[in-house]
């Protein structure tokens, strides 16, 4: 399928707990159009739910994409038509806020440099290369052990966390598909949340693949060299490099997220069980034990 946009966006992959938010912050201040109404994580509301939908078509979800691997040129092409079609109704409300939707009337008649970052896209790519085939991809990914164990935290601060609100009930009464005791029972086994980081990476690598345009950033490097990674990120997004946007960018960064796991027992032995793979040894995260 082709469109006519010119103006082809930036998408911020990743797994989940890696980065992009940090990413898609400075991004966002260097003069990127990342979406009118977005969630805590920075996640543009408009493109996380067609990601949502587009793994609902397919039978998968965010923490289970298997399903993803098996999609043919039927599938593509019908999801495809359905999202050209929304990215130029009344829907891009949501993503440009109503002002700028009834100037643009459709996403493809926006000038200005936008995207979105939402961790799914890393599973919707084929989908994406198929309406955007000149988008921009920013990948940001992080070593295993701390993505798990920040992802199993995130499952019990939600289970601890619980009250049976107005809206969940509503939810339990009328079964809605929304997550309501948790956002992910697979997570909850750490080993799991490994394996999903693999998922993840392994498709995110592969965009190579699909686009002509993709950095990939080491998050440990980030932290480590922000200014340096800054830089090529400007230049990779033609972005006018301002030095005070990267100091404010570093003074916020917690380089003590660098390799958290280090200092937990159960994680460590959990690295050294699993540090052979092929995926960590390409990455570069083999040697820290």
């Amino acid at each position: 399928m082709e469109n006519n946009i010119k103006n082809q966006p930036i998408i911020i992959i990743g797994m989940h707990r890696s980065g992009t938010s940090m990413l898609t912050r400075f991004i966002e201040k260097s003069g990127v159009f990342i979406g009118k109404e977005k969630g805590a994580n920075d996640e543009a509301f408009f493109f996380r739910d067609i990601n949502d939908w587009i793994l609902y078509e397919a039978g998968a979800t965010w923490d289970n994409g298997y399903n993803m691997k098996f999609m043919n040129s039927y599938f593509i092409e019908h999801v495809s038509n359905v999202i050209n079609k929304r990215l130029s109704s009344i829907w891009i409300t949501k993503y440009f806020g109503a002002v700028q939707a009834i100037k643009c009337k459709s996403l493809y008649n926006y000038k200005n440099k936008w995207g979105w970052k939402d961790p799914r896209s890393t599973l919707t790519l084929k989908i994406w290369k198929e309406i955007f085939p000149d988008a921009k991809i920013v990948h940001i990914y992080r070593n295993p052990i701390d993505i798990a164990a920040s992802l199993r935290k995130r499952e019990y601060e939600i289970e601890e966390g619980y009250r049976p609100t107005v809206k969940k009930k509503y939810f339990q009464y009328f079964l809605r598909k929304k997550p309501i005791f948790y956002q992910s029972s697979r997570i909850h086994n750490i080993e799991e949340g490994v394996k999903l980081w693999e998922e993840y990476v392994s498709l995110a690598l592969d965009a190579n693949k699909l686009f002509n345009n993709v950095i990939h950033i080491k998050y440990e490097e980030f932290l480590s060299s922000p200014n340096l990674i800054l830089k090529e990120l400007s230049t990779f997004l033609n972005l006018d490099i301002n030095k005070a946007l990267c100091k404010s960018i570093v003074n916020e960064m917690d380089c003590s997220r660098s390799y958290a796991f280090l200092n937990d027992t159960e994680l460590t032995e959990l690295y050294i069980k699993v540090k052979e793979s092929n995926l960590i040894k390409r990455l570069g995260y083999d040697n820290l034990l």
